[in-house]
């Protein structure tokens, strides 16, 4: 997550513009990757934390290009922080999978920033 201010936070989330070389098939194992690359279709945003009187007006989640030096499109999101503890996150259904089964799930996130 990326401050720009003290009331202002800015998060670039490049979750599926990392690839992999290749998907690797293994039995048993289900993969799904996502490539913001071709836009957010499928995810959805929503806020957390704050009360009513610091609501948050103006939550952006889209994809855009990464930040200089950085190439390729990753999933932005930001909103104006009034409460100090704003969670802005990102959310999709997966489907296919088996129902009443346990899973173990591993994820990779890269997270890009604009600011050291």
């Amino acid at each position: 997550m990326t401050w720009r201010s003290a009331v202002s936070l800015t998060a670039v989330l490049a979750l599926a513009s990392c690839r992999a070389d290749a998907p690797v098939s293994v039995p048993g194992i289900t993969t799904r990757t996502f490539d913001f690359g071709q836009g957010i279709a499928g995810w959805t945003i929503g806020q957390a934390d704050y009360a009513p009187a610091t609501a948050p007006t103006d939550v952006v989640g889209e994809a855009r290009l990464l930040p200089a030096p950085l190439t390729g499109t990753g999933f932005f999101l930001s909103g104006t922080n009034r409460s100090d503890d704003l969670f802005i996150y990102a959310k999709t259904r997966l489907v296919d999978l088996a129902p009443g089964a346990t899973f173990r799930v591993a994820v990779t996130v890269v997270f890009a920033t604009d600011v050291a």
